[in-house]
């Protein structure tokens, strides 16, 4: 029985991959095509559920969510897993960036400070009348992703962070962005052929080995 539970859980594992890449096949199809949008110069509303998006980051205004392991509950790590940026668009809109990349964190944590620095300086300048005031910030991020709805939890923190029902939906955007790698976008259809085989197979082997052991229970051997 130890083979057919070990076989089983690895056909169910190959399955689940082979889903997951079949369902991204539309990715892989925009990607061939060209398809991909500048999310800086679409128009407010123009992001919809499918799209593959890159452009530059330049300003945001930090992180409204985060996800972070857990054990019963009871959270277990220090770090964050994933969070959720709120970019500042060229069109003036907000829209949510999900990374699960430290790396990212660091430099649009960074940013989000110079961001925040930037808005303080606008005030000094209208203030002294002098634009020389203002600090632009200079750290940005080349971003690559897949546009997705908002996860309904990842949205209530949103709008709380937001803290402003009237204009949320005027001035947000109801898709997020996800980060993804276009580079392995063209490696969909192959791994999902290859996860879809390898599961066929050990579904085989789960069935064949439960049959062998269900023999081996009734006589015996």
């Amino acid at each position: 029985m130890k083979l057919t539970r070990f076989f089983g859980i690895i056909a169910v594992f190959c399955i689940a991959i082979a889903i997951a890449m079949f369902t991204d096949l539309p990715l892989y199809k925009a990607y061939k095509a060209g398809d991909i949008k500048d999310f800086n110069e679409v128009e407010a509303g123009g992001l919809h559920n499918g799209d593959l998006v890159r452009g530059t980051a330049d300003m945001n205004f930090g992180a409204c969510a985060e996800e972070y392991s857990t054990t019963f509950g009871i959270r277990t790590s220090k770090k964050s897993s994933k969070l959720y940026y709120v970019l500042w668009m060229d069109n003036n809109q907000l829209i949510l960036y999900e990374t699960a990349n430290a790396d990212e964190f660091d430099t649009l944590d960074k940013q989000a400070e110079e961001t925040s620095v930037f808005l303080d300086s606008q005030d000094d300048a209208a203030e002294s009348g002098d634009d020389a005031d203002i600090i632009l910030p200079n750290t940005t991020l080349e971003i690559e992703g897949s546009v997705m709805s908002i996860p309904s939890s990842i949205e209530g923190y949103f709008r709380e962070w937001y803290d402003d029902d009237q204009s949320f939906d005027e001035n947000t955007e109801a898709v997020m962005i996800r980060k993804r790698d276009f580079s392995k976008l063209s490696w969909i259809p192959y791994i999902g052929i290859a996860a879809g085989a390898a599961g066929v197979v050990m579904l085989v082997l789960t069935i064949v080995f439960f049959v062998k052991a269900k023999r081996a229970q009734r006589y015996g051997y």
